[in-house]
């Protein structure tokens, strides 16, 4: 399941780049999407730890854009991101 994230899934996202963030360290995840938040140019819609959690907020979400750890867990999932 996505992290909420801070008033980010339901505050105004127009003209800012929707993001999600997956990576399955969780002060990487988190000090990430805080980084991108502060650019003030980007809203972290999700933050996720897992492949599974990760293909669900893309479907779910539609971000614009998704930053993840390539190296993350969880079976063949990059394949899909190809």
């Amino acid at each position: 399941m996505a992290e909420p994230t801070s008033g980010s899934m339901s505050g105004p996202t127009s003209g800012r780049i929707r993001a999600v963030v997956a990576d399955d360290h969780y002060l990487v995840r988190e000090g990430t999407r805080q980084l991108l938040e502060m650019s003030g140019e980007v809203s972290v819609v999700g933050a996720v730890g897992n492949a599974d959690e990760l293909l669900d907020a893309v479907r779910r979400l539609g971000p614009d854009v998704v930053i993840t750890d390539i190296r993350m867990p969880g079976g063949e999932w990059r394949a899909g991101f190809e």
